[in-house]
């Protein structure tokens, strides 16, 4: 890790000619420190177990600037892997194309600890340092040459155009309640907070107790959930996103400040994937409007924990206004089911989300049946909060028929009944006329909830026309008759 070379830069020192032998000019003629330069800031992790990189994978620098100006002799280059330091070089002139830096970066030996060498497929992190102000800097934006990955490859090679950004503190005022803010930042995975709340933009207010809760345009949230004592990140809100808008709400005026370069980022694992609902379609289009948070921390169906796969609709009377899939068994001191609820959107014709105030209905699909779900007294809030218990009797009490979803429709409705025992039931489509249109069922059930759909077609499955229609559910000793209309 060391370096000789002449202290002015060129080939010449002290009118000795140092071109044949850098090492030679710097011990017999220019006979000073100021001609060394050694890797002193950023010191490989595996150094403290071998002299040698296990596997090491070849990192060719090009150009490397920061804020546009190029990296001077004595400054470094440190390769990461996460916060392990698994590589780093000296710049002892100008890199470019026809002076490139070097840098092996060593992979994880089986017999070191863990945590020394990268791991293979994980992404290549660099950051400089500057050594005439002795300053790190973190936000570096690599550019690479084509066919080759910004992703660690045992024995591999990559060839990279570096480009750092100094720090920059840019600053908001927020107000008592919700705020709206932006920020330019650099790079585009900046953490927004840990579930710790001690790293990440927003400690700082996490850390005061000004944070109450964020979202992002699609709803997703970061607040503090008593129940699991920390706080809860979204899942596409993990990560500031340049120039996009987030909302932020504080329990008093406070000054939110972020400089870029403040070594408190930190890199988040990756969350299991959030699996979409199939049977219950929120109605809105795009992102919710003023959306409200549920987390569910407890689902059972006769008590027993709804399974993986169980679909959960949140719905303001017949108004699907948000919908989740369970992907894990839920425990309520250590995992929850987010759902995000989309608020009526004023600018659209047909009401597509939940009215504040209207009490908050749940529906379960467990890949068999459909169920009323009891959540307590809950009620729809703008851009509020709650935790829910979810719990299913299978077996209901009456018949009933609930009113269709949507109402008026096109082109399809989803009709939902129970049955409190065994026997034949009939579901038909009337017109206006009296004339039977559709059968949906006419069938011996088990008891149970069902949920069936009409997608405006008649028996003879051609289209029928705009207008009203009657749903009538026969069973034993029961009538029940709902209208719907369609609308083209």
């Amino acid at each position: 890790f060391v370096y000789y070379f002449c202290a002015d830069g060129d080939a010449y020192c002290n009118d000795c000619d140092c071109s044949d032998d850098l090492q030679g000019c710097w011990n017999d003629c220019c006979g000073d420190d100021d001609g060394e330069y050694e890797v002193s800031h950023f010191i490989p992790v595996y150094t403290d177990y071998s002299v040698n990189p296990y596997l090491g994978m070849n990192i060719n620098v090009l150009s490397a600037t920061l804020d546009d100006m190029d990296l001077d002799p004595g400054d470094e280059i440190g390769i990461f892997d996460g916060d392990v330091c698994v590589g780093s070089g000296v710049v002892t002139d100008i890199i470019n194309t026809d002076n490139m830096l070097e840098i092996v970066a060593s992979s994880q030996d089986p017999s070191w600890p863990d945590g020394t060498g990268f791991t293979p497929g994980n992404p290549i992190i660099y950051r400089f340092w500057d050594s005439s102000v002795g300053e790190e800097f973190t936000a570096v934006t690599p550019s690479y040459e084509a066919s080759f990955d910004d992703e660690f490859i045992n024995q591999g090679s990559a060839y990279v155009y570096l480009e750092g950004f100094p720090a920059k503190e840019q600053s908001i005022d927020l107000t008592l309640g919700w705020n709206i803010i932006s920020f330019n930042v650099v790079p585009e995975d900046i953490q927004l907070l840990s579930e710790d709340g001690i790293s990440g933009i927003l400690s700082g207010l996490a850390n005061d107790g000004y944070l109450v809760k964020v979202q992002d345009e699609t709803g997703a949230a970061i607040e503090y959930l008593d129940f699991l004592h920390k706080w809860t990140i979204g899942e596409s809100i993990e990560n500031f996103k340049p120039g996009e808008g987030y909302y932020v709400k504080v329990n008093a005026d406070a000054l939110f400040t972020y400089e870029d370069d403040d070594g408190t980022m930190a890199r988040v694992a990756d969350k299991e994937l959030a699996v979409k609902s199939v049977y219950f379609q929120p109605s809105y289009t795009g992102n919710p409007y003023l959306p409200m948070n549920l987390y569910v921390v407890d689902a059972t169906i006769n008590g027993n924990s709804m399974q993986p796969g169980t679909e959960v609709g949140i719905f303001d009377g017949n108004i699907c206004v948000g919908s989740a899939v369970i992907t894990m068994p839920l425990q309520s001191e250590s995992s929850y089911l987010s759902i995000i609820a989309g608020m009526d959107d004023p600018t659209t014709d047909e009401i597509d989300g939940y009215i504040p105030g209207s009490p908050v209905h749940v529906r379960v699909y467990d890949g068999k049946s459909y169920h009323n779900a009891y959540s307590g007294d809950l009620v729809f809030e703008e851009r509020g909060t709650a935790v829910m218990q979810l719990s299913v009797n299978s077996i209901p009490s009456s018949y009933k028929l609930y009113d269709s979803y949507p109402n008026p429709f096109n082109p399809v409705t989803t009709i939902q009944y129970e049955l409190p025992k065994a026997g034949m039931v009939s579901l038909i489509v009337y017109n206006i006329l009296g004339d039977a249109v559709y059968t949906l069922t006419s069938d011996y059930k088990e008891p149970g909830s069902y949920q069936v759909n009409w997608d405006a077609k008649n028996n003879n499955d051609k289209p029928v026309s705009s207008g009203i229609y009657f749903i009538v559910m026969k069973a034993e000793g029961f009538t029940q008759t709902n209208r719907v209309m369609l609308l083209k």
